[in-house]
């Protein structure tokens, strides 16, 4: 019997949840420590935006693991949006190993991924790898999520 699309679907997501905790288990940071989140953790995305919620923010979502080089990159470009942002964008990390769930509901496949959203809910871009700070404030603007 072949397998349906929705069944392929839950098996590649399933495959990349348990490819991202292994990879967490066997990666250890510079100290050799277990380290927390880190900055925050995203919301799920049903609640990014809700509709009618006056003077919601756009959202921009770190999706990475404390154990990924290439997310370790983007921790202190992360933090920095996270002060120079606040009251224009909310900006937020999740660990995906620690969160399969939240890898699973946006298809996180490679981290890091930044993932961006307006303040309906939609999402209008995302981006795979490091992604610089200057860049990531151009494609805000881009977007329409940052005014000047």
């Amino acid at each position: 019997m072949p397998v349906k699309a929705p069944q392929t679907a839950a098996l590649v997501a399933v495959l990349v949840a348990i490819a991202l905790i292994v990879a967490a288990k066997t990666m250890k940071t510079d100290t050799g420590q277990d380290e927390p989140d880190a900055i925050a953790v995203a919301p799920a995305p049903d609640a990014a935006a809700p509709a009618d919620d006056e003077g919601k923010l756009p959202a921009l979502l770190e999706l990475g693991s404390v154990g990924c080089k290439a997310c370790k990159q983007m921790e202190p470009i992360i933090a920095a949006l996270t002060e120079e942002l606040r009251g224009k964008v909310d900006v937020s990390f999740t660990d995906v190993v620690k969160h399969p769930e939240v890898a699973k509901q946006y298809e996180i496949t490679t981290i890091p991924t930044q993932v961006f959203i307006d303040a309906d809910g939609k999402e209008l871009f995302r981006h795979i790898g490091v992604f610089e700070k200057e860049e990531i404030l151009a494609k805000l603007k881009e977007l329409g999520m940052l005014k000047e």
